[in-house]
């Protein structure tokens, strides 16, 4: 008979995997052939939408400083240089390495295959009586699961959107935070009529004051 400690683990573990949309249907399900396509469609909507983020990035890794394409794609980290390249590429990299992870265990679920974690039951029960050890041990990274959407918030999505908001500013800064700063200060000192023109990451303002 399966230790209770041990059933719930592998419980908690299939419904982290679910939370998350790492898979859309429960162990049993998967082995039994059953389809979420309700899940499945949300699942490669979400895809979709990481495609298109990757090709955001793509773009702005690839086009060149002065390039209009910057603006089109709403490049965050234009202001950083060379360094704001290397991150858009490990970007890139990171994006793409989860799509292919998840389109991984899709594929495995779709077809019935995904063993390793739809068979986490069986394999335990193989052991003949094990030792408190043993399954301290079949256990040990299967607690860790359930953390995987805050160890993903912390170590991925936290730090990635205060890189996009501190790279949004440096590139404000950069490229409009003089000419705004300069003309509003000297409009403010008389009655005067601005003219703001905007193209590209290049901001053309006048100040004209009235007689």
């Amino acid at each position: 008979m399966m230790d209770p400690e041990v059933d719930q683990v592998i419980s908690r573990v299939e419904q982290a995997l679910q939370r998350d949309w790492i898979i859309t249907s429960s162990f049993q399900e998967i082995k039994d052939g059953q389809r979420n396509y309700k899940g499945i469609c949300i699942l490669f909507l979400l895809q979709f939408l990481r495609c298109l983020l990757m090709l955001q990035y793509m773009v702005c890794v690839l086009a060149d400083d002065d390039s209009s394409w910057n603006f089109y794609a709403l490049n965050y980290y234009l202001g950083f240089g060379v360094f704001g390249k290397f991150l858009e590429a490990l970007v890139v990299s990171g994006f793409g390495l989860i799509f292919v992870h998840v389109c991984a265990f899709s594929f495995f679920e779709w077809k019935g295959t995904l063993t390793p974690l739809t068979d986490l039951r069986d394999m335990l029960s193989r052991l003949k009586n094990p030792s408190q050890e043993e399954v301290k041990q079949f256990t040990f990274f299967l607690r860790l699961v359930p953390f995987i959407t805050w160890i993903s918030f912390l170590g991925f999505a936290l730090p990635f959107t205060s890189l996009n908001v501190v790279g949004a500013v440096v590139t404000g800064c950069q490229f409009y935070g003089n000419d705004i700063y300069s003309v509003l200060l000297s409009c403010l000192t008389r009655e005067s009529q601005v003219m703001i023109r905007l193209k590209p990451y290049k901001l053309y303002i006048s100040c004209k004051g009235h007689d």
